[in-house]
Order: C-alpha cells, then sequence, then structure tokens
C-alpha cells in the first residue's frame, strides 16, 4: 500500500530537472488516466519561450510522446481497444488517425524504446519521449523532451534519445523498477 502512494513528482523532479539542464528543452512527466495523459511536471528551459502545456492538462495518448510509449507497453488487443473507444481525432495535419498508423508507430516505438512526436499535438513542437516503469514494470508513467521545430530539427531531437531514455531509466529504477 505504500508504494501506490509515492509521490512520483518528488522522486522524479531531480531528474528532470537534470535533463532540462542538459537539453535545454522543456521536460514533461505524465500519467495515464483513462484514455488520456495528465502532465504531472513541466519543467521549462532557460529558453525565451514557454511552450502551451501546463501541470494537470489531459492530453489524448495517440498523439503525444507520453502517450505512445504508454500504448506501446499494450497488447495488440488492449491497442484495438483503445482506438475503438477513444478515437483518433486529428490535433493536427500531422496526427495519426488510423488504426493502421498507430500500429506502425506503435510497433517503431517498441524497437526503438522511445517515441516522437512529429508536431502531431501542437504545429511546430516536436518531442521525444520515453516510457518509466514502475516496481512492478508496469508503464503507466512517462517523461518527455519538448523543443520548437525552428530550433531543433526531428533529427537532432531523436540524436537525443538516450537522455531522454536515460532519464527515464533514471526514474524507474527510482521507483523500485528492476531490470
Amino acid at each position: 500500500m505504500a508504494l501506490q502512494s509515492i509521490d512520483i513528482s518528488a522522486i522524479a523532479r531531480p531528474f528532470v530537472d537534470e535533463l532540462v539542464a542538459r537539453s535545454h528543452c522543456t521536460v514533461h512527466l505524465g500519467v495515464v488516466n483513462g484514455d488520456e495523459i495528465i502532465h504531472l511536471i513541466r519543467a521549462d528551459s532557460d529558453r525565451p519561450y514557454v511552450m502551451p502545456s501546463r501541470v494537470g492538462l489531459a492530453i489524448p495518448m495517440h498523439c503525444t510522446g507520453i502517450g505512445k510509449v504508454v500504448l506501446s507497453s499494450r497488447t495488440n488487443d488492449e491497442l484495438e481497444s483503445f482506438v475503438a473507444r477513444a478515437g483518433l481525432q486529428a490535433r493536427t495535419e500531422h496526427t495519426i488517425t488510423s488504426l493502421e498508423g498507430l500500429r506502425t508507430e506503435i510497433a517503431d516505438v517498441r524497437r526503438f524504446g522511445y517515441a516522437l512526436d512529429r508536431e502531431e499535438n501542437v504545429p511546430g513542437l516536436g518531442c521525444i519521449a520515453a516510457p518509466i516503469r514502475d516496481h512492478t514494470g508496469t508503464v503507466k508513467y512517462g517523461v518527455s523532451m519538448t523543443t520548437l521545430l525552428i530550433e531543433h530539427t526531428l533529427e537532432q531531437i531523436e540524436g537525443m534519445s538516450s537522455m531522454v531514455v536515460g532519464t527515464a531509466d533514471k526514474i524507474s529504477a527510482a521507483l523500485g523498477y528492476r531490470d
């Protein structure tokens, strides 16, 4: 019972702050809530702009990096059930809106261990996210790094995957996950 009341925000904050300092990008930590992701942490960089996100904001899973890493931990049947239940509403012209497209994307997330958001949630923003596992190995959290696509290309963002995956792994270990 004590493990269920752990404050992930307090545990994760030092790791999130370290990622912000290293990447100079905005970092989010989110948790699954039903069929959406809710941001628990938003840590801004030293850049002169602020992302249009906020703590407590609920975002559909299919168009966010954190949502995709959560979905990648589910079975293909669970993925189909999610799509049937939640739908795949377009948030931008780049949002994945078909089950086939989402299946392909989730297969890539499973293969690479991280997810990209290529202007799928907000035009002009790119994101890379990695899964956070709790002590049971369950993925219900994720950490993401977000930047303006006029500042970084998608290739540059993907090149920072080791920083994001490393941060997620550190947070997972702090939550008691053992690989």
